[in-house]
């Protein structure tokens, strides 16, 4: 899922030089720009300061700062709901949004929810908050999205979520040689890179480390493998339900990328994305 907040990285690696005129004194030495609030590694040339070139890919990573939440705002937010077979709207969608808290979604905050004809679902939510999108469609396992918390309108092109059909997902358990239990919670994940896209090389850990971990690769659960490949795909299904924690590291040292909690329910599907985060 795409991060905000990688907008914010990218203009703090040139706002200082935009508010001087393109002929002041900026600098003496790379110090003096480092004390104007330029990046660590800029340099000095001819009494300007020069940011190096910014990576979208790994960048803003060290960089990303908690959201700021402005009290009394609502926002527009909406979802693009597919059949990842058909690729169309799934049939008899309905979905009900749910407050973080509550965890068996007794108490709804939006209730009756349903697509259009391209498969949006859309709706607003006040500032700050931290949830979930229930569903229920025909055929199609219940699905849990997680959210939150909600500081800008959602961009003009949705995320797309692909839901997974029952037969399908038991299916595919099978293949792997494992027994999918009524009783657990199952998810589906992305390990992203700053811009939003999954990436390869990528390794992630959980807590409470129950369940049947695995990397999707070449569009298989492998059990085997310990890295992403090009997808950054992950999941686990049998994961005891309640509250889990994925954390995803990069490179020899684990070097610390992003973490996101969310629930678990029995017989549910929890689709999660897991970005770069404030460390």
């Amino acid at each position: 899922m795409r991060l905000f907040l990688v907008a914010v990285a990218l203009l703090g690696t040139t706002s200082c030089s935009l508010v001087l005129p393109a002929d002041s004194v900026q600098c003496e030495t790379a110090e003096d720009c480092t004390g104007r609030g330029f990046p660590a590694d800029t340099t000095c040339e001819q009494q300007l300061c020069v940011a190096p070139p910014f990576d979208p890919i790994w960048g803003c990573l060290g960089n990303v700062e908690e959201p700021v939440i402005t009290s009394g705002e609502v926002y527009a937010q909406s979802w693009v709901i597919l059949d990842v077979i058909t690729n169309l709207p799934p049939a008899g969608l309905t979905a009900r949004l749910c407050s973080g808290l509550d965890l068996n979604c007794d108490s709804p905050i939006l209730d009756g929810l349903t697509l259009d004809a391209e498969g949006k679902l859309a709706y607003e939510v006040p500032a700050g908050l931290i949830g979930y999108i229930e569903i229920d469609a025909t055929d199609m396992m219940p699905a849990l999205i997680p959210f939150g918390p909600v500081v800008a309108d959602s961009p003009d092109t949705s995320e797309q979520i692909h839901l997974l059909r029952t037969i399908v997902v038991e299916s595919v358990a099978r293949a792997a040689g494992v027994e999918m239990d009524p009783t657990k919670g199952h998810m589906l994940g992305l390990l992203s890179s700053c811009e939003g896209f999954g990436r390869a090389g990528l390794t992630y850990s959980y807590d409470p480390p129950t369940g049947f971990p695995f990397y999707t690769i070449a569009n298989s659960p492998d059990s085997v493998t310990e890295v992403t490949d090009e997808s950054g795909r992950f999941g686990v299904m049998n994961l005891d339900p309640g509250f889990v924690t994925f954390t995803s590291t990069m490179g020899p040292d684990g070097e610390f990328i992003g973490e996101k909690r969310a629930l678990m329910r029995p017989g549910i599907m929890t689709y999660l994305g897991v970005s770069p985060s404030p460390i």
